[in-house]
Formats: structure tokens, sequence, C-alpha cells
């Protein structure tokens, strides 16, 4: 008995024996197996390919709409003459962010602080409509402030035209 390699697939053919121009042009259970797993993984690499970039898209939109309500956030506070000094991002995944806003401790100390609360509400709610988890969390500063503790905790990303918005520096 002899062997025949037939399309990546060894059969046992009797030296007798010749395939016919049918089984020459069929495909074997191994061949369609083998199309059908690479087409399958060839499917599924696109799809993660695809999913990926409309996540990271989603997260830039997102991104953008926080530093907007962060820059409302800002103007808020600077029309009510209290002093923000920085504003960081925290993203904890494609749909949930956290802004950390970093304010003048003499100014988180006034009464009239509790009045960004009431905006800081209203953007978290807005955000929630457009599939946007959106937090706001202040934090006095002062000159002994541990910017890396903060980095650490993953408010790794610092909103950059903040300090033209307020006119305070973080020295």
């Amino acid at each position: 008995m002899t062997t025949v390699k037939k399309q990546g697939v060894r059969k046992a053919i009797p030296i007798a024996w010749q395939p016919t121009e049918v089984e020459t042009k069929s495909f074997n259970s191994d061949a369609v197996i083998d199309a059908y797993l690479k087409g399958r993984e060839d499917g599924f690499a696109h799809e993660v390919s695809e999913m990926e970039r409309l996540a990271v898209q989603i997260l830039k939109d997102n991104a953008t709409k926080a530093a907007f309500s962060t820059n409302a956030v800002l103007a808020f506070l600077k029309e009510n003459k209290l002093a923000a000094v920085d504003a960081y991002l925290k993203v904890s995944s494609w749909d949930e962010l956290s802004v950390m806003v970093l304010v003048k401790h003499t100014s988180f100390l006034k009464p009239s602080f509790k009045q960004v609360y009431n905006l800081v509400s209203e953007l978290e709610t807005a955000s929630e409509q457009e599939n946007l988890a959106l937090y706001f969390t202040f934090a006095p500063y002062s000159k002994d402030f541990n910017i890396s503790c903060l980095n650490a905790d993953g408010y790794a990303l610092r909103l950059k035209q903040q300090e033209k918005q307020t006119g305070v520096t973080a020295e």
C-alpha cells in the first residue's frame, strides 16, 4: 500500500487505485474544519480590534465630556471667588471617570464652597444620561499636599488648561 498526500491530509490509498476527479475537487472534513477555525479566528481578531477601537473612541469622548464639566466647575468656583488649584482625572473604565479638584484650603473651608455641590450633582446626573459615570471629589490643597499620593490613587491625568481658567497656580 502506498500513501498519497492530498490537500494537506495524508490518506492511505492502495496502488491499484487513483483518486477520482470528484475527490480532487472536493474538500475533506479536515480542510473544512481548518477553514472554519481560521475564519473564526480572523473574525474574532477583527471583532476584538473593532471593539478596542470603539472603546478607545468612547473613552476619548468621555474624557472630553469630563474636561467640559470640570471647566464648568472651575468657572463656578472662580465666579464665587473660590480658588481652585488643579484638577486631576482618574479613569476607572471607559465609561467611569472621576475628577479630583484641588481647592485652596482657605476656600475649601468657606461656607460658600458648599454651593459647588449643587452644580456637581447636576453635572453627574447629566453625565448618566450620556452613558457616562462621572464623579467629582474635592480636596483642600496646601503646600504640604503630596501630588504623588494623588497619582498613586489613580488620578494620573491633569487638566491642561486649568491654570488659564482659574489664574491660580499650584505653588
